[in-house]
């Protein structure tokens, strides 16, 4: 049997180079399918997050299929709820491998990512995190990082705190993502006093934590955390009186805590992924998503869905080897997504661009 399969490989393989295919110009058949799990908080504090990202790949899958032909690859998405939650994510993670046999998965939250990668790595999966935690650096030949890393938001957020000469205080949420970047933020040192509090995650009522922040008569508050009920806190400061400046990071604006803030957010400053939004390709997404959806696309819904042709891109050639893939991914080096200019780096980090702006 290995004999006769060894004759028709040969035999195809010389068919191709008299049809003039070259050695290095061919491709394998690549499959005719591209299953991508995905795990996102569907339900729970950081809902909101999973229905960007449920939004974004379905225009993804959308875009993507429409455009193949039909020696091409579709891309089918089988999406799970993780709840923002490591052990319900790892009961989704193992649904999708041993059930759906899927061998690319995309998930979101610090706490879940770093509870899948050891699985991941296990079990030869190409894991594509959106999460911004330290360790997820380097950690596996293929695990993907598309998302910014934390001294990217403290680069940020530094200098306001050196601009600031008298208190400040930093609220940040006692996890993962809100413990490192607390660690990193403290390492520099300000002309002024930096008072430190924690909050549990989460946290609904944050009245007693306002009055706590206006108790220690900052200047300036730092809001670091994710989920849309976190949105409450500034809304809390601003009806107790608090007059001095807010920051707040990029996990407060991907989960939508600014939209539950509502007019509370005018005039806080927030850690942002500058988009380039007058692209014509994301001017054209743009719409399409209002169209869909009733509104802009949001900075969460847009990276999923570059995520996506990022994958699309890499698969060509590989018949869905996760192996390949991750080889093709940094062989792309810069890749062009919409709105987006994706770096791949040695540490498997995809690191968009960042800034400070203005509600």
């Amino acid at each position: 049997m290995k004999t006769t399969r060894t004759i028709v490989t040969a035999l195809a393989a010389t068919a191709l180079l008299a049809a003039g295919c070259g050695l290095f110009a061919c491709k394998k058949k690549e499959p005719e399918t591209i299953k991508v799990g995905v795990i996102l908080p569907l339900t729970g504090p950081a809902a909101l997050t999973g229905e960007w990202g449920v939004n974004g790949l379905r225009l993804a899958e959308d875009y993507i299929n429409e455009r193949t032909g039909t020696d091409s690859k579709e891309l089918e998405i089988i999406f799970e709820d993780g709840q923002a939650d490591p052990k319900t994510s790892l009961n989704a993670f193992n649904k999708l491998v041993e059930v759906n046999r899927v061998q690319i998965i995309f998930s979101i939250v610090s706490s879940v990512d770093l509870a899948l990668i050891p699985e991941a790595n296990e079990r030869g999966i190409l894991f594509i995190s959106h999460a911004t935690h330290p360790k997820i650096s380097n950690a596996g030949r293929l695990i993907f990082r598309h998302s910014p890393v934390v001294e990217q938001e403290v680069a940020v957020i530094t200098p306001m705190l050196r601009g600031n000469e008298e208190s400040a205080v930093l609220a940040y949420m006692a996890d993962d993502y809100g413990v490192a970047l607390k660690d990193l933020l403290m390492k520099e040192e300000y002309p002024g006093r930096v008072k430190v509090l924690a909050f549990e995650k989460g946290e609904t009522d944050f009245a007693s934590l306002s009055a706590k922040i206006i108790g220690e008569k900052p200047s300036m508050v730092v809001i670091s955390g994710y989920g849309k009920n976190l949105g409450q806190l500034v809304v809390k400061l601003k009806e107790q009186g608090y007059k001095g400046d807010v920051l707040v990071t990029l996990g407060f604006v991907v989960t939508g805590a600014d939209v539950a803030a509502g007019s509370a957010m005018k005039g806080v400053k927030a850690v942002n992924f500058d988009i380039d939004k007058n692209q014509s390709d994301y001017e054209k997404l743009n719409y399409s998503y209002k169209n869909t959806y009733g509104d802009n696309m949001p900075m969460g819904a847009l990276i999923f869905f570059n995520s996506a042709l990022l994958i699309n891109e890499a698969v060509g050639g590989t018949e869905g080897e996760p192996e390949l893939i991750a080889e093709n991914i940094k062989d792309i080096g810069v890749f062009e997504g919409v709105g987006e200019r994706l770096v791949i780096r040695k540490s498997n980090d995809i690191t968009p661009i960042l800034r400070l702006c203005e509600y």
